[in-house]
């Protein structure tokens, strides 16, 4: 990701999402003024401009949730999938994601984290000078 935005505008990439979470996000961005951004893969992720949060399918043509992790220029990593039991949700946390919600999470679920996310990265930006 080129760390090329600076903007008080929060910034959110959306990873291999489904039609459903793309209209969700489409709709938050409505209300929260949110910059929505998407890509289909792992690559295009990377390659991105920097983001608040990228939120994700835990399964990517090209790779897993887990290759997004540490490649985001510090933004948090929000996973969803399809089955989102206690042991993936465990294994996201455990591994670097900030948190995980299945693909049906409602609007204000998905706000709710996004909102946590966005204000954690901002607070350590701010906190690290960037």
């Amino acid at each position: 990701m080129k760390n090329n935005r600076k903007s008080s505008r929060a910034g959110v990439l959306g990873v291999n999402l489904n039609s459903e979470l793309r209209q969700q996000l489409a709709s938050l961005a409505h209300v929260t003024g949110w910059s929505i951004l998407e890509t289909a893969s792992c690559a295009g992720a990377v390659a991105a401009p920097h983001v608040d949060v990228v939120i994700t399918d835990a399964i990517l043509p090209d790779g897993t949730w887990r290759d997004l992790v540490g490649h985001t220029q510090g933004a948090p990593v929000v996973v969803v999938n399809r089955i989102a039991d206690d042991i993936l949700w465990t294994e996201a946390l455990t591994d670097g994601a900030f948190d995980m919600l299945p693909n049906s999470a409602n609007a204000l679920e998905l706000q709710r984290v996004l909102t946590l996310a966005i204000t954690g990265s901002r607070q350590t930006a701010t906190a690290s000078g960037a």
